[in-house]
């Protein structure tokens, strides 16, 4: 109980503060032209999964929970609580670092100068990306590579949506290629996410190209998440039948009412897209002795994580413990299932390591991590095409982002893979100056 208040109406309080606050930093973003930065990335990952998740789970009659709800409940206002003190301090001084020389009305974004071979070859490393990861070389040693070639799949997104131009044939057949190749290989993915997220990227360069429509995107968006997550849902539970026929699995997905869907919207984010959830998880978990606290040693892991295994063969996989063996100590999956592969989120994983205090400091110092590398981009890549692809992919990176070892692998990974193509790829060459090309320099 905290000032009078229940740890439920502290949650709910916590949630709504937070929601509010991640929103304000990314419509301040959006209209000074820094939308497509890490920074911003961990702004919409903070409102989705510590705002906007948490909040429906407090309204959401879980009856599926390893832990009695009243203790969950605590342990998440109380991680809540100590997560919105840093973030106001990381909101205040984005806001104020991050505004705009002067007022202006907001023009909409263009794509950064960027030669068709370049998005193509961008289009066939993703392309190798799903297909390796599918046939499971992506797990260990170079292989990890593969997993983060089909994330370029977003950013092209992105790039081809944003150049689009119906008058030109060639920019009209690109986009519909690399659309209809997104919705297949995410139409196939046993992943949920997949689906949601190639859509996202493709509605997010669409707003970006039509700011003034952003009530309509939010209203489609919003309804869409009606009609996707029960399918999804159900491709998850009969992957098998959804192979063999999407229009019927489809079909199928789609015979909930209003009420029923409503509930499948409320279920996914309270469990799924809920990192406040997970952090009440490791609390209760370190306070039962079901994992003990590893006093810092993630981390050391996340750094020994950078040495490449052709200098350490015999290099363990750091991410097992947070991955996969964490979840299951905790009770946020079952001991008898073999198969779920959850990763707890950043802030969650701190919680492993240290006291729910330290989210004051560390939330802060995470964002000033992720702003150093945004300033830090610019003085690495010599042409605006692979900024953005950097850039877009940070973005991408950190809005998804579980734990730090995962981070520090993909990120290591994205910037060498980048840097070779800044090099040797071909694309127009320009000094970099912003991660965008301004609308009145086409004027």
């Amino acid at each position: 109980m905290t000032f009078g208040i229940s740890p439920l109406q502290e949650l709910q309080i916590d949630s709504a503060v937070i929601t509010v606050l991640s929103l304000l930093a990314l419509w301040f973003r959006f209209w000074s032209k820094r939308l497509i930065t890490a920074v911003a990335g961990l702004h919409a990952n903070v409102f989705l999964f510590l705002g906007v998740g948490p909040l429906l789970f407090t309204f959401y009659e879980s009856e599926h929970e390893r832990l009695p709800l009243p203790d969950l409940i605590e342990a998440m206002a109380t991680g809540a609580s100590m997560f919105l003190i840093g973030y106001i301090f990381v909101v205040a001084l984005d806001l104020w670092f991050e505004r705009p020389a002067q007022r202006v009305s907001y023009r909409p974004i263009v794509a950064p100068p960027t030669s068709w071979a370049w998005i193509i070859l961008l289009l066939v490393f993703s392309a190798s990306g799903y297909a390796v990861t599918a046939l499971g070389g992506g797990t260990m040693g170079a292989g990890t590579i593969f997993p983060l070639l089909k994330n370029f799949l977003y950013p092209v997104t992105m790039l081809v949506v944003l150049r689009f131009d119906r008058k030109d044939v060639q920019s009209a057949l690109l986009c519909s290629g690399v659309l209809l190749f997104g919705l297949f290989v995410s139409l196939r993915s046993a992943w949920r996410s997949e689906l949601i997220m190639f859509l996202g990227s493709m509605g997010l360069a669409m707003l970006l190209r039509s700011p003034k429509s952003a009530a309509v995107f939010f209203i489609t968006g919003a309804a869409t998440l009606f009609v996707l997550i029960p399918f999804q849902n159900y491709k998850k539970a009969n992957y098998e039948e959804t192979s063999r026929s999407l229009a019927q699995a489809f079909r199928e997905s789609q015979s909930l009412n209003l009420q029923g869907r409503t509930d499948t919207v409320k279920e996914f984010f309270g469990i799924r897209v809920n990192s406040t959830r997970e952090m009440g998880y490791v609390l209760k978990g370190v306070e039962y002795g079901d994992v003990d606290s590893r006093d810092g040693a993630t981390y050391w892991e996340a750094l020994l994580q950078l040495i490449p295994r052709l200098v350490w063969q015999d290099k363990p996989s750091f991410n097992q413990f947070t991955g996969y063996y964490l979840s299951r100590a905790i009770g946020l999956v079952g001991l008898d299932d073999e198969n779920t592969s959850w990763g707890v989120n950043l802030f969650a994983e701190f919680l492993v390591n240290f006291p729910a205090a330290g989210l004051v400091l560390f939330v802060p110092l995470v964002f000033l991590l992720f702003l150093i590398m945004d300033r830090f981009m610019v003085r690495v890549f010599s042409t605006p095409a692979a900024f953005w692809l950097m850039e877009c992919s940070l973005f991408f990176l950190c809005f998804q982002l579980v734990g730090v070892v995962n981070a520090a692998t993909f990120y290591l990974w994205t910037f060498i893979f980048v840097f070779a193509l800044d090099r040797f790829a071909p694309h127009t060459r320009r000094p970099v100056q912003n991660a965008y090309v301004d609308a009145k320099s086409k004027a």
